[in-house]
């Protein structure tokens, strides 16, 4: 199942209702969506295993068994057709030219290209890659090979990410390869330089798990659930309130404390001049302008550092607009806050809400539905003015094992505390428990 909400500009959302509508009266609508709507699939035998959107109203989405589809605005042909025949494709169109038939793993999408990743590790690009002076300028999915280095090649490629104008690479080995615009550090070399080809970040001391790009800021998240930060700091983005320097030009480490412990950090979002990151422990914090709402603090003031979102909610998934911030519980209710242009965060209000708000009342009545099918939504991710929400089959399969090794934990607590309880009353007693 797919949903979304938002403006739907360049028809980067098409619902079920619009679809129908167009093939009855002939007529083309792209009404921006203010509450949460089914959106139409290619085929009700889709199964989604990742939605990525840009700041373009373009979105590119993955399927369990490897194929590619798009839709939205076609900026530099970065969909496989030409941009000037096709200024916008309709949801979701197979987008697959150029890929020789290859099964894909991953995808990513800048603000004029999308990388894919196939099954064998090949990266393939479409469209402006990347930046000012760009690598490539393709209108097929063109295999990058020839410009990957060959440490990241022999190492194996696990993981890849894009907004705006960078790009991001992680080896099987940890290592992370960036690329694209750096007017403000923000991929942590030591210096401002762009760069027009893949290069090693050597100023994370441990494995890199993630990296997310904000409009000039990264944050990744190290092996241990430590995050680390560079780029402009301007609005307090990076989560450090001492910093005499507006731009931080090599990452530095941040820990995020609750109480007496040190949060660790499973998923970071990036908006463009704000971060919201999700600790392991389901908890959000927020840092950085805040001149929406976004933040979901309940005021407008920006943060210098990282502040905890609805202490007492335990979440799932968190995404970020330009200016809103959109976050899912683990019950699967879904809040937003900040910017509401063009129902950006699903509201029939005029107003920008400043802390999370729930989605209206027929939407929750959509999650309740599809959660009685095991088609509740799972995952969360967010253009520029609009957000699109999704059951990914294996982000399920993930919560499914997560739950069951919870159980299994609580189950392991109670048995040790039985037998702790056992052996204080009777040693014989334990014997005869451990044996068994």
């Amino acid at each position: 199942m797919l949903y979304g909400f938002g403006a739907n500009e360049y028809e980067v959302l098409k619902s079920s209702e619009s679809l129908l509508l167009e093939f009855r009266n002939n007529i083309n609508t792209n009404d921006d969506l203010f509450e949460l709507t089914p959106l139409t699939l290619p085929s009700c035998n889709f199964q989604i295993r990742k939605i990525v959107a840009n700041n373009e109203f373009a979105t590119a989405m993955l399927t369990m068994d490897g194929k590619l589809f798009g839709s939205g605005k076609n900026v530099a042909s970065m969909f496989g057709f030409n941009n000037e025949k096709y200024p916008s494709i309709k949801p979701f169109t197979w987008i697959g030219n150029g890929l020789q038939g290859l099964a894909i793993k991953n995808v990513a999408i800048g603000n004029r290209f999308i990388l894919a990743q196939t099954l064998l590790g090949q990266l393939f690009v479409c469209g402006s890659f990347i930046g000012s002076s760009p690598l490539m300028e393709c209108e097929v999915f063109t295999n990058l090979d020839p410009y990957v280095p060959t440490k990241l090649k022999n190492a194996g490629i696990e993981y890849i990410h894009a907004r705006y104008t960078h790009c991001g690479v992680i080896s099987r080995d940890g290592s992370l390869y960036v690329i694209g615009e750096n007017g403000c550090g923000e991929f942590g070399l030591g210096h401002y330089f762009d760069r027009n080809k893949f290069t090693l970040v050597s100023s994370i001391p441990e494995s890199v798990k993630s990296i997310n790009f904000g409009y000039h800021n990264s944050v990744a998240i190290g092996e241990s659930g430590f995050i680390y930060v560079a780029g402009s700091n301007l609005n307090g983005e990076l989560g450090i309130s001492n910093e005499e320097d507006s731009t931080v030009k090599v990452f530095r480490k941040i820990e995020i404390m609750n109480s007496e412990n040190i949060e660790k950090i499973q998923k970071t979002a990036c908006g463009m001049h704000h971060v919201l990151v999700l600790s392991e422990r389901g908890h959000i914090y927020s840092t950085g302008a805040n001149d929406f709402g976004q933040l979901g603090l309940n005021d407008f003031y920006n943060r210098y550092e990282f502040s905890i979102v609805m202490p007492q909610t335990t979440f799932r998934d968190v995404s970020c607009g330009d200016h809103f911030s959109v976050m899912m519980t683990l019950d699967g209710q879904i809040l937003a806050c900040g910017s509401n242009s063009n129902g950006a965060i699903g509201q029939w209000i005029h107003h920008n809400p400043i802390s999370p708000t729930p989605i209206l009342v027929d939407g929750q009545q959509l999650i309740a539905s599809a959660k009685h099918q095991n088609q509740q939504p799972t995952s969360l991710v967010c253009g520029n003015r609009f957000t699109l929400c999704y059951h990914s089959a294996e982000c399920f399969m993930d919560i499914i094992l997560k739950e069951k090794q919870h159980m299994l934990q609580c189950l392991f607590e109670q048995l040790q505390q039985h037998q702790n309880m056992t052996t204080h009353l009777s040693p014989e007693i334990t014997f005869h428990f451990s044996t068994r």
